[in-house]
């Protein structure tokens, strides 16, 4: 049976998209070595595929990425079972395999099984991935159903309490230490952190917006219109924050350099006080009263990166751990400085004791844990004690610091060496005073993965998991002698544990299994702990049960970001949810000791970064880098109060009239901004918020946006239900409007639509048609068409009423020109059996569509690897690129050839490639005769200015490596470029520097080679171009 390549590649392509789960589910038995599978939903007609599959295989060495198995015996390469389709049917716990390949030592192997229909989409394509071991457990891929955590926790150590970000005021903030039960009531506890990118002081929200490059203070004094108070540029990316002694203090850096800042907020705006550069990279920091502990370096720089190849250069940072005091005026100053071999993978703060967790150098072996004394303040950082962990511990919340019986203790909890998993895990005891092991649990849950762990002032609680949730109840009391003294299974996992008092609140997913149903969904629990010999569960809330099958909350792997706050029994969190019923959301939840809330949900036009609650817990706010939005819950509901953005985003951009740029800001599947923005203050301030001229809102539901190419009109849309908004010069917003539900775009079977075309007054959706099963399109055979829906803004009323035609046209639709005239083109063979391509010009009426011109392009390169089309002005430029060109051989054992060594430095010779442009002009008499331009190497055509010619490409070329080097892989990169194509020859003007090159939408040209870029959520970037060498 011959089977399309797209059916071979297209399971390892979908493995990179969110997980699911599906009717296939594989299965493997460590014991035996066999695979199993589980499949709940007939198929007919599928090719199946059983794949061991390893993600870090090197070909090079003779290492197969994918392993199949076929007619009873495993295969080197990608191949299906057998050579025939079948018929899925329904089954449970089939075994179909044994003796399953060997995953090389430290490499992420999966075991994968896809059912692949002849007929259908890709979305009907069954996918199920079995991780083999620990280390493709920690990836997230589609299809997985098995998974491990080695995300970081926050560093927060309270005796018997912890707690995420807190507003209130009567709660304790992030990361702080509860003063122990003390009979020395004079001796302060020490305040311990670990810091997140906001902060709240009193009503201000302290903000490091790292996407913008901000950091931002926001007055929450008026919750219905909170008042962006001052905002300063950071260098470097901005990731924490603190607030010592009335001052701000921010770290934020690159690859090569950590900048700490303290600033203060004035009726003026802020200003910095101080500030101190190291010469590392910055990594994250830790606070013990005024030190903090900044954790920088570590990074190993080796260029270039090919096999064999003598370096140009090394960087070998180092890694520290720099202590830093903030006074009281709010001045830095080193105070001591402590060198670490390697850089740390976890960083966990206790009263008098900074720990660090290091990876080993040795595959399988068990990692490095040092302990620093930092009680000591004429010795901050003191001679660490180092422990050779038999594991790895999977957070700093598997790590406990305090004084048990009288001693320093240390207490951790680790999963065991993949060599051993299978022995479960361990806690061990350390006496910091000797460094010695005072003793350790082993066993714990053999054969099951550790995930959740949190101290208590006399137990640990750890959760793991195989097919339900273990929670076990370890007794500390003596730290010498530890013992499991509770137990209770639940099903699904928990990722983060919290305690209060004789409550643990469990965060993690539920996983629902039945008929109807596979899913796996975000679930917070309640546990009673009163009684350590008998935990049980009081109460579990499950967002969105029973509506979606998959969703996902940012609070699971940074539990910064869910919100608790025990003193007034709420906490909340962001969740993204998938399938039906897509999208973002803040919930909210009550707690006390009889139960949980549900308090409700509210849709947020943004992936949330956090949520907080202010104002004594009557208020809930969310934001993203871009946008701020406050609710007041109440009655079971959770309503939006108010919305403000807190940068001038832009992701889209184009010119109007003169002097004048028209802006769109999206973000994630939603438009919600409209800007026009002066040029002329743009160039000279740099600034987008303070070069705006129109400022509009859009209504929230729509999805995406098209702006004109005279840049004087945008259509704002969504897809299903098509519903838009028009905005023209002069005339402002019209609509919304929205196709009836006869004449819904979905309902059209065996056609895919696309994106809208539009100009001015008209807009036209293209639709690619499979089978000709619309009974109102004349088709003369099987073949696949194109067809459109005309929408005509001039008469939206009655249109909406009556329908829009769905008419036929020939070849693909690619732009509207001026004129509202639709230009589409379509490639064929000759009577000579070479390629050609044909552009067509057509009329466009309300109800029909008139053939006007057309023209053929000859000469058509045969080998064209592919086709773009831009249209500027009256002329239509359509671009063959040439085949995609690698370095041979690919093999790391081969000689690369198609180098040569140009004086001391080896680089590539140029390329053979070549790109060829048609320019066809489109007339009030219809098409032109074409124009060629020739560019020698891989160009991709971006957008070309009407006026002046000029044109922006982006400009693909490979690395420079030695003629002798051996290679992994190629890899390519490219540089954004201008031609002049007002000659008859293209002409080389220069380069801009952006990274946004492969996107039309982001860029607008001027007619003396400005380029204006949309920054996103650095608003709008300016560049002029310059000679290339």
């Amino acid at each position: 049976m011959r089977i399309n390549w797209l059916t071979i590649v297209i399971f390892f392509l979908l493995v990179g998209a969110s997980s699911v789960y599906g009717a296939l589910r594989v299965d493997f038995s460590q014991k035996d070595r066999a695979v199993f599978v589980d499949n709940s939903r007939e198929v007919k007609d599928v090719v199946g595929y059983l794949v061991f599959w390893d993600m870090d295989a090197d070909e090079g060495l003779g290492e197969p990425e994918y392993i199949s198995y076929v007619a009873g015996k495993w295969r080197n390469g990608l191949f299906p079972i057998s050579e025939k389709a079948f018929d899925a049917v329904v089954v449970k716990h089939l075994k179909i395999a044994d003796k399953t390949p060997e995953c090389p030592q430290g490499h992420r192997c999966f075991l994968g099984a896809a059912l692949v229909p002849l007929q259908g989409k890709s979305s009907d394509i069954e996918i199920s991935l079995y991780p083999m071991n620990f280390e493709a457990a920690l990836e997230r891929l589609k299809g997985q159903w098995l998974f491990a955590t080695d995300a970081p926790y926050v560093g927060l150590d309270s005796l018997d309490e912890m707690l995420v970000p807190s507003v209130s005021q009567e709660a304790s903030p992030i990361g702080t230490e509860e003063k122990p039960n003390s009979t020395n009531s004079e001796k302060e506890v020490p305040v311990t952190e670990k810091p997140d990118i906001y902060r709240l002081s009193g009503n201000m929200l302290l903000y490091a917006n790292t996407a913008a490059g901000l950091f931002e203070v926001i007055s929450l004094a008026s919750p219905e219109a909170p008042v962006i108070k001052g905002s300063i540029s950071i260098p470097g990316e901005i990731r924490e924050v603190y607030e010592l002694n009335g001052y701000y203090v921010v770290l934020s850096g690159g690859d090569t350099n950590t900048t700490i800042l303290t600033m203060k907020l004035w009726e003026r705006g802020i200003e910095v006080v101080d500030s101190l550069t190291l010469d590392r990279g910055f990594r994250e920091s830790r606070r013990r009263d005024n030190l903090i502990f900044v954790v920088a370096g570590g990074r190993l720089y080796s260029e270039p990166w090919i096999m064999d190849a003598t370096p140009k250069s090394i960087i070998d940072e180092g890694a520290i751990i720099e202590a830093v005091r903030v006074s009281g005026d709010g001045r830095l100053e080193k105070v001591d400085t402590a060198i670490i071999p390697t850089p740390p993978t976890k960083i966990a703060i206790f009263k008098d004791w900074l720990v660090t967790v290091h990876e080993p150098d040795v595959l399988d072996s068990g990692e490095i844990l040092r302990a620093y004394p930092i009680g000591d303040p004429e010795d901050p950082i003191g001679k660490a004690r180092e422990v050779l962990v038999n594991g790895t511990i999977p957070s700093d919340l598997h790590i406990d610091c305090r004084v048990r019986n009288g001693k320093d203790v240390l207490v951790f909890v680790a999963r065991p060496l993949w060599s051993s998993s299978h022995e479960g895990s361990s806690l061990y005891v350390y006496d910091l005073d000797s460094g010695r092991m005072i003793t350790a649990l082993s066993g714990i849950a053999p054969g099951e993965e550790l995930y959740a762990t949190v101290f208590s002032a006399d137990r640990a609680y750890v959760v793991t998991y195989e097919r339900k949730d273990p929670l076990w109840v370890i007794d500390l009391s003596m730290p010498e002698e530890p013992k499991i003294v509770g137990e209770l299974e639940v099903p699904g996992w928990s990722e983060k544990l919290f305690f209060h008092e004789d409550r643990l609140l469990a965060a993690g997913y539920m996983d629902i299994d039945s008929n109807a149903m596979r899913a796996s969904l975000v679930s917070i629990g309640l546990f009673d702990v009163s009684n350590p010999e008998k935990p049980r569960l009081v109460s579990r809330i499950t967002p969105f049960d029973g509506v979606v099958q998959s969703s996902y909350s940012e609070a699971l792997y940074d539990e910064r970001a869910l919100n608790l706050d025990w003193n007034q029994g709420i906490l909340a969190f962001p969740l993204e949810t998938w399938q039906a019923g897509a999208g973002h959301w803040v919930q909210a939840i009550g707690i006390d000791k009889d139960g949980l809330e549900d308090l409700g949900h509210a849709a947020l036009p943004f992936r949330a970064e956090r949520t907080f609650w202010f104002d004594q817990g009557a208020y809930l706010a969310a934001f993203s880098p871009r946008e701020l939005v406050t609710f007041k819950p109440g009655d079971g509901d959770i309503g939006t109060f108010s919305r403000i953005p807190l940068v001038t985003a832009v992701d889209m951009l184009e010119s109007s009239r003169e002097g004048r740029l028209v802006g769109v800001s999206v973000t994630g599947e939603t438009v919600y901004r409209l800007y026009v923005f002066d040029t002329r203050s743009l160039i000279e301030t740099g600034k987008a918020d303070e070069s705006i001229l129109e400022d509009i809102p859009i209504p929230t539901g729509f999805s995406n946006a098209i702006i004109a190419g005279n840049g004087r009109s945008v259509l704002f849309y969504n897809l299903f239900p098509f519903r838009f908004i028009v905005y023209s010069e002069g005339a402002g917003l019209r609509g919304p409007f929205e196709l009836e539900k006869k004449d819904e775009i979905a309902s059209i079977p065996g056609c895919s639509m696309y994106d809208p075309l539009f100009s001015g007054e008209l807009a036209v959706i293209p639709f690619y048609c499979y089978t000709p099963d619309s009974k109102d399109v004349l088709v003369w055979n099987d073949l696949p068409f194109y067809a459109v829906k005309i929408v005509n803004f001039s008469d939206l009323e009655k249109k909406t009423e009556t329908g829009f035609p769905f008419i036929t046209v020939p070849g693909k639709p690619v732009a509207l020109d001026d004129k509202g005239r639709l230009v589409t083109v379509e490639d064929f063979r000759t009577d000579t059996g070479d390629f050609a391509v044909r552009v067509n010009l057509l009329e466009v009426s309300d109800s029909t569509i008139s053939l006007l011109d057309t023209v053929v392009l000859d000469h058509w390169p045969s080998n064209c690897g592919g086709l773009e089309a831009v249209m500027a002005g009256d002329s239509l430029f359509i671009q063959c690129k040439g085949p995609l060109w690698y370095p041979s051989p690919m093999s790391v054992d081969s000689e690369a050839k198609g180098y040569s060594l140009k004086g001391k430095d080896a680089q590539l010779d140029e390329l053979t490639e070549r790109t060829v442009i048609y320019e066809v002009s489109v007339s009030d008499e219809g098409l032109m005769l074409p124009r060629r331009f020739f560019f020698d190497g891989l160009y991709s055509l971006v957008k070309v200015e009407p006026k002046s010619r000029l044109a922006i490409f982006m400009k693909d070329f490979s690395p420079f490596v030695p003629a002798s080097s051996r290679m992994v892989a190629p890899f390519s990169q490219n540089r954004c470029v201008i031609f002049d194509l007002s000659g008859d020859e293209p002409e080389l003007v220069g380069q801009i520097n952006t990274n946004y090159c492969y996107d039309r939408r982001r860029l607008a040209i001027t007619p003396d080679g400005g380029v204006f870029i949309a920054a996103g959520e650095r608003g709008v970037a300016y560049d002029r171009c310059y000679k290339t060498n």
